[in-house]
């Protein structure tokens, strides 16, 4: 599969900030955000229908799953909360059909953690042996027909809740902030604001929709037209909060250490959640069809999703509208507006950036080697038992 990258454009985060003030603007004085929203939807290529799903459907629940995800994960046990989130049996599905899909998603997920490392290790003019990579079609193909028991599916959520928790995704996301700061020139004091994290989720509702209608308008090209508006919402609630950690390390409000806890969270629940959304559709019975969709969303072209956050991140750490009057409208959420030098916001992507790479590199290559390891065993229990039943 060709390889893809994405990357984030100035004009798209022109667009961003216009559209998400747009919405702030539409919202305030309205007693009603979901119908503001909606509104806001129509007036910008939805139809009335389209709108009401948009926003009820797809925003406002995946915005309420990603925030309470993210609180249960931070006070309580980040592994048990995802494997509870992955392993329920997918509805419509045959054991050996769970088995076969997880497993796939399982490759995909190490494919995309090895690609992740591939690319640091470009970033930082080191070398990386192309030790875990293989080819998620042959291992399919191998696994075509075996004993699949609730054993062994139980041993896949396992695996698959490991790869979810430690996908690597907090480095890329690092790397995505760290690089376009690289590229802006000093701006001196940014004009921003720090809120309360997982409390905001009117914020999140506003500015999903305005990435959403953005993409439907064409004004994205970074985003591909394949990504579900699912993606693009968790995408940009990770933003948010990159923006907010980000900004409190810049303020001296939070260490490094703290903000790679965090951002591992952040990076955790999103993968956990747009995997849960796979499975569920897996089970509508669109499995096959959506295989080749998996492997381009969350493969070595997985970076959709983090141009997603790496836009949002952008235009919340530079956002420049006026927020007092938008705290008396319908969105009450902004807790701290604040002025801090760009120096000091660059400096804190550094400082987090190498906090996150000390932390991920290591986990990522000894998960992506054991995931190669699990899924070999299980193709060679396979084939094992592919050739027993030819020899009776």
């Amino acid at each position: 599969m060709e390889k893809k990258l994405y990357t984030i454009t100035e004009i798209e985060h022109e667009v961003m900030k216009r559209r998400t003030e747009e919405i702030f603007e539409s919202v305030k004085g309205k007693k009603s955000l979901t119908e503001a929203l909606c509104e806001y939807a129509q007036e910008n290529g939805y139809s009335e229908e389209e709108a009401k799903e948009l926003v009820n459907e797809h925003v406002i629940p995946t915005v309420d799953s990603y925030n309470a995800g993210c609180r249960e994960c931070m006070e309580g046990d980040m592994s048990e909360w995802i494997f509870d989130k992955i392993s329920e049996r997918v509805e419509d599905m045959t054991l050996e059909e769970e088995c076969k899909f997880k497993l796939g998603v399982l490759l995909v997920i190490r494919n995309t953690s090895n690609d992740i490392l591939r690319k640091e290790a470009e970033r930082t003019h080191g070398e990386m042996e192309d030790t875990f990579f293989c080819n998620n079609d042959k291992h399919i193909e191998m696994l075509e027909c075996g004993p699949y028991t609730e054993e062994l599916l139980s041993q896949i959520n396992t695996e698959l809740a490991e790869a979810v928790e430690n996908s690597g995704v907090e480095l890329e996301m690092s790397n995505q902030i760290a690089t376009f700061m690289e590229g802006v020139v000093d701006t001196g004091s940014v004009r921003s604001f720090v809120t309360k994290m997982w409390q905001d989720e009117q914020m999140k509702y506003c500015a999903a929709v305005a990435a959403c209608v953005a993409r439907k308008n064409n004004e994205l090209p970074s985003i591909p037209d394949e990504i579900i508006d699912e993606a693009l919402v968790i995408g940009t609630c990770q933003g948010i909060d990159i923006a907010n950690v980000e900004k409190k390390v810049s303020l001296g409000e939070m260490t490094a250490d703290t903000a790679h806890k965090i951002l591992k969270v952040i990076a955790a629940v999103g993968m956990a959640l747009f995997t849960a959304i796979v499975l569920i559709l897996a089970g509508l019975g669109v499995a096959e069809v959506i295989f080749d969709f998996i492997i381009k969303l969350l493969g070595t072209s997985a970076v959709a999703g983090f141009v997603a956050l790496g836009l949002a991140a952008i235009t919340f750490l530079f956002f420049e509208s006026e927020w007092s009057s938008v705290v008396t409208g319908a969105v009450e959420c902004v807790e701290q507006i604040c002025d801090f030098s760009y120096k000091m916001l660059k400096k804190a992507v550094k400082t987090v950036h190498a906090a996150v790479q000390k932390h991920v590199v290591p986990v990522l290559e000894e998960m992506t080697s054991r995931i190669t390891s699990f899924v070999q065993k299980v193709t060679a229990r396979v084939k094992a038992a592919r050739v027993k039943v030819r020899n009776r």
